[in-house]
């Protein structure tokens, strides 16, 4: 009996290149005796993640995904809040997809992962919960987090990464002055100060920026890294962050780490955050937990 696997695309994402993609899959997983129902993810057209999905468990055995960190986001969310629990597979199709770098580690080829749909060959990776929401990498707040969700959609698909680039470098003069005063609880240990940005992420790379507090992150250790960068006060503060950053070394001085499963935020006023690359609301008190092994996803063994 064939395998039926439901393949959800978004056609918006990365540089345009979804439809071979796409028809690669399929024919693919068909030669693995798999038949694929193919939905496209158009939200002006009613076509949405969450209405797709709705009845999946029953159709279908496997869900495949292709589409970008957004899409992601936007499917993993269903799933947990209508309760779906079928394996996923994702081949990576966004601009950035810091997901993927951690799921894969930049060594697995669309190809593979539709072999390893075949031979059911999955690992459980943790998610995030934010209040009543959920991410797979990243909630992030402060300077430069809009980034993601605020580059025109048509300079993702003609440029790619270099369109985040320029939206950073354009929010540079308004973003840098950005500050917070937000008290934070991370597995009971406590700090309050100011600051400029913080993430609470499960990835290896935010925003394609690999830093050195994030090197030995696992999505399954049922533990979240939080991360916090103070104002910055001088050129010089800024000159030795961008250096620690693109160097790949620790720096004490200009960003704080911490790391645990239940983290809680408070802050003295709205703040907007962002999941996953996508627009959030803005809040003034967050809980946030590891969800440890809450999705099922065909991937190589990272443990």
């Amino acid at each position: 009996m064939k395998r039926k696997i439901l393949l959800l695309y978004n056609p918006s994402s990365g540089l345009n290149g979804n439809g071979k993609r796409v028809l690669d899959a399929v024919r693919i997983l068909s030669e693995y005796n798999c038949e694929v129902t193919v939905y496209p993810i158009v939200p002006s057209h009613k076509l949405t993640s969450e209405s797709i999905l709705k009845g999946a468990e029953v159709a279908y055995e496997s869900i495949l995904v292709i589409g970008g960190d957004g899409t992601m986001n936007h499917v993993i969310n269903t799933m947990m809040q209508e309760n779906i629990h079928v394996p996923i597979g994702y081949i990576p199709a966004g601009s950035t997809n810091d997901f993927s770098h951690t799921l894969y580690q930049d060594t697995v080829k669309p190809e593979d992962i539709c072999r390893y749909i075949a031979e059911k060959r999955a690992i459980r990776y943790d998610i995030g919960r934010f209040n009543n929401s959920y991410f797979n990498y990243v909630a992030a707040f402060g300077a430069f987090s809009k980034v993601s969700y605020a580059t025109p959609q048509d300079m993702k698909n003609t440029m790619g990464y270099a369109a985040y680039v320029l939206s950073f470098l354009a929010s540079i003069p308004e973003d840098i002055n950005f500050q917070r005063h937000v008290r934070v609880v991370c597995d009971g240990i406590a700090w309050e100060g100011s600051v400029m940005l913080g993430a609470v992420s499960n990835s290896s790379s935010v925003a394609g920026i690999r830093l050195a507090s994030l090197k030995d992150t696992s999505i399954c250790d049922g533990m979240l890294e939080l991360t916090l960068i103070p104002p910055l006060t001088t050129p010089l503060d800024l000159t030795e962050l961008a250096g620690s950053i693109l160097g790949g070394t620790q720096d004490e001085k200009h960003i704080r780490s911490f790391r645990g499963r239940h983290i809680e935020l408070y802050f003295d006023q709205e703040t907007l955050w962002t999941l996953d690359g996508e627009e959030g609301m803005p809040v003034t008190d967050i809980v946030i937990d590891a969800i440890p092994e809450a999705i099922t996803i065909y991937a190589p063994d990272l443990r």
